[in-house]
Parts: C-alpha cells; structure tokens; sequence
C-alpha cells in the first residue's frame, strides 16, 4: 500500500540525488522506492526538459572532465622542465663540439645559463 510522504522528505531526497547520490542508494538511505523517487525527478523536470538526475550526471561528467584536465596541466608543466634541461645540453654539447673541433661546419654556439 501507497504511504504518503511529506514534501520535506521528498526534497531532501532529490538533493542528494542533486548532489551526486545515486538513486538506488538514495532510495535504500531514504527508505523510499526508486520508483517514486523517479516519479518525483520526472514531475521536477524543467521546461526544456532536464531532470535532477540530468543534471547530476553531467555535473558528474563536469568534475571527471576537470579533473582530467588537471592531470594533463600537471602532466605538461612535469615536461616543460625536461625540453629546457635538453636545450640546455644540446647547447653545451654544440659549445664543446666548437671549442674542441672549431674547423667543423658548425655554427659557434653560446651556453645557456
């Protein structure tokens, strides 16, 4: 049998469904049935059509996202470091190379500091 259940319970599971919750664990946490709770999402749904639910995923995919990108920043500031160690090399190798073998074709090369 149908029990009723108030609009502050309601609202407090479709926050955390908002937060991120999934909806099975907010119907065991809540003690309510997944299919009011989407009886629920489907009656909020905006004008164009998104739900809470909606909503919660892609603000789900928004934080993988960032947090993808995140890792490809730290990745790139770890090999900017190494690109100058390896100009900084190259160019003491080619300083040595003209200082121990000035007669060759290569250009005189000043080392970076």
């Amino acid at each position: 049998m149908p029990r009723y259940i108030n609009q502050a319970k309601k609202d407090e599971v479709l926050l955390a469904i908002k937060n991120g919750m999934a909806v099975t664990q907010a119907a065991i946490t809540h003690g309510v049935s997944c299919k009011a709770i989407y009886v629920w999402l489907r009656a909020q749904a905006d004008n164009t059509g998104t739900s809470s639910l909606e909503v919660a995923r892609l603000r789900r995919e928004n934080q993988e996202l960032k947090e993808i990108i995140g890792m490809f920043a730290l990745e790139e500031q770890k090999q900017i470091p190494n690109i100058s160690i390896l100009i900084r090399v190259a160019s003491m190798l080619l300083a040595l190379t003209n200082r121990f073998w000035p007669n060759m074709l290569l250009p005189r090369a000043t080392v970076a500091s």
